[in-house]
């Protein structure tokens, strides 16, 4: 990542529904961001545990 002055954070609640969460990634414009705050992420199968899904993982840092 270049050096800037500024940052730029997306805050999305995807309210524990993994289809918000696939969509949100989805999004072209997600990419302009350089921090995602994820409120209430899916929590995984079986709800037990919280994940950090990324349906194209080449893209994004966890």
């Amino acid at each position: 990542m270049p050096h800037t002055e500024h940052f730029s954070i997306l805050q999305y609640n995807v309210n524990k529904m993994k289809s918000a969460q696939m969509a949100l990634f989805e999004e072209e414009a997600v990419k302009e961001y350089d921090i995602i705050a994820i409120q209430e992420p899916w929590p995984g199968v079986g709800g037990n545990h919280y994940s950090t899904y990324v349906p194209h993982k080449e893209l994004w840092h966890m």
